[in-house]
């Protein structure tokens, strides 16, 4: 699926065993999951390219990949709510570079970012706002990565300091990996 403007809406629909991404998005406003479990899995490059516009996933389970699950750049927008799931990939979950991620499900089914050959979230500048959130069992192979690896000038805002919404265990290396930062960077991590 190629999307460079507009809105689409796909539901209950399997994007499955494609050369290059099974979904590549340069502009407007995509929404997958929505009327039905959807499924992006084993395309032979990654899941999603996303270079432009915004992207909402719901119930939709990005899994088996050849590389990143979600690769996010130019400023693009990832939106995961409750249903999301990136796992089994063959590089990190989430790949995003100087891009928006916001992470927002409920205590009860929290958004899963598990068992990825590489980090299960990888933030090279940009943002990433999350709210019941767990990264687990990524980067357990040969090369050992973090549930979640930060690099440059990144804005990250996890968890509220009433509830217990974050939960990194697991993985490779290390539950969050602050690896070079540089000016502007900011974390806020509660709970």
């Amino acid at each position: 699926i190629t999307m460079s403007s507009g809105t689409a809406t796909v539901g209950a629909v399997s994007v499955h065993d494609n050369t290059g991404a099974g979904l590549t998005q340069s502009g407007g406003t995509a929404t997958l999951g929505s009327g039905g479990t959807t499924t992006v899995a084993a395309n032979s490059t990654k899941g999603v390219a996303l270079s432009g516009g915004t992207l909402n996933v719901g119930a939709t389970n990005i899994t088996t990949n050849g590389g990143d699950g979600v690769t996010i750049t130019g400023g693009a927008t990832l939106n995961s709510n409750t249903g999301a799931a990136y796992t089994g990939n063959g590089g990190n979950g989430i790949s995003s570079t100087a891009s928006t991620l916001v992470f927002n499900s409920t205590a009860a089914a929290p958004i899963s970012v598990s068992g990825n050959t590489g980090d299960g979230i990888f933030v090279s500048g940009g943002s990433l706002t999350a709210n019941y959130l767990t990264l687990a069992t990524n980067g357990t192979g040969t090369t050992k990565k973090s549930g979640l690896e930060i690099v440059g000038a990144a804005a990250i805002n996890q968890g509220v300091a009433t509830e217990a919404a974050l939960s990194f265990t697991g993985n490779g290396l290390h539950g969050v990996n602050v690896n070079g930062r540089t000016s502007g960077w900011q974390m806020d991590m509660c709970k």
